[in-house]
């Protein structure tokens, strides 16, 4: 039957499907009509899309546009943005992209570093927090970011590099991902970091001069 019908397929590539469903049906047998008619009414509703096309009466409202041009310098740049944000949704954005971190709420990278960074979870599968605290140490204390932008877990993993905030980031997403409920804390206080869970302390060194305290339980944030 099968070879039947691949010659039939082969024969009749230009034919409708209502045409290769008829010949199908007649190839199989009265016994398989209800499945092959069943088959092909999911083909056809996945092949053939009715488009609908976006309303025209819709209110369209411009937001305020930055006034940016191919000749201003970065700094330019970063000035207008980070001076419009609150007028600007896509200044605003834009902050959170480019992961401004004095700037922003850091709820977004914290959820992004703690539920969505796997990479280096793998590696680290089945070491304690000590050997991972020990791994981390080794890296050089170098972000890939400048400033007060921070890199996510995955990137200090893929690079091999980073800025003590983001290895204490790092160590948290292994922590949580190894004890769902447990409790982290992490106090940023300049060059000081120490993250703190199970009655363990780990400490690092930021060159990022910034000041936060924050708590993660699951999937709750707190930040001061």
């Amino acid at each position: 039957m099968l070879n039947s019908i691949e010659e039939f397929l082969d024969k009749h590539k230009a034919s409708s499907l209502n045409d290769i469903e008829n010949e199908l049906i007649k190839i199989a047998g009265p016994g398989y009509e209800k499945i092959i008619q069943d088959m092909f009414k999911e083909l056809a509703d996945f092949v053939f899309i009715d488009p609908k096309i976006p309303e025209t009466k819709k209110n369209y409202i411009a937001s305020n546009r930055l006034n940016i041009t191919i000749n201003d310098s970065r700094e330019e740049i970063m000035n207008q943005i980070t001076k419009n944000q609150e007028k600007s949704e896509a200044a605003l954005l834009t902050l959170y992209v480019y992961r401004q971190m004095d700037e922003i709420d850091w709820r977004p990278f914290i959820k992004a570093a703690i539920e969505r960074n796997p990479v280096s979870l793998t590696v680290l599968n089945g070491k304690n927090s000590s050997e991972v605290f020990s791994i981390l140490n080794e890296l050089p204390d170098t972000s890939i970011y400048d400033g007060k932008r921070l890199a996510l877990p995955d990137e200090v993993w893929n690079f091999k590099r980073g800025d003590g905030i983001e290895k204490a980031f790092l160590l948290a997403d292994f922590l949580l991902h190894d004890d769902k409920s447990s409790t982290v804390s992490i106090k940023i206080e300049n060059r000081k970091v120490l993250l703190s869970a199970g009655g363990n302390e780990f400490h690092f060194t930021s060159h990022k001069n910034m000041t936060k305290s924050i708590r993660i339980k699951g999937t709750e944030y707190k930040i001061d």
